[in-house]
């Protein structure tokens, strides 16, 4: 009875979940989506929200049902390990934040860098009037 008691208490009230970047395309491009209805860890509360947006899913987690390497999963705004976030306990209202990650290479840096002191080189030229 107790065990059953405490197992009520853990399981989420409400469960807001915030998509980010081009994933919106795959829930009708809504960043914010409530869901009523309990969960007692993150992987029920995905469940669910697989209910209403399939197409996440395959975007979400691999063939083996784990997170994928680029995917980020926040759990009431904490850093939760990429092998322990389904595992999370839910209790109360929940918060869980899906983000793909963001990364870059060398390249892009520096391209980056190259307009800049292109830039710079003419700005100086016109400065001190001296030409190409």
């Amino acid at each position: 009875m107790l065990a059953n008691r405490r197992q009520r208490c853990l399981r989420s009230k409400m469960i807001t979940f915030q998509i980010a970047g081009y994933l919106t395309e795959f829930t009708d491009g809504r960043a914010d989506i409530k869901l009523g209805g309990s969960a007692a860890t993150v992987r029920e509360a995905l469940n669910q929200l697989w209910s209403a947006h399939a197409g996440l899913r395959d975007r979400v987690l691999n063939e083996q049902g784990e997170v994928r390497p680029h995917v980020n999963i926040f759990v009431n705004n904490e850093t939760v390990g990429r092998n322990e976030v389904l595992q999370t306990e839910l209790g109360g209202d929940a918060e869980i934040c899906i983000m793909p990650a963001v990364s870059g290479g060398t390249e892009a840096r520096a391209s980056a860098r190259a307009p800049a002191r292109n830039g710079f080189i003419r700005s100086r030229r016109l400065m001190t009037g001296t030409s190409a």
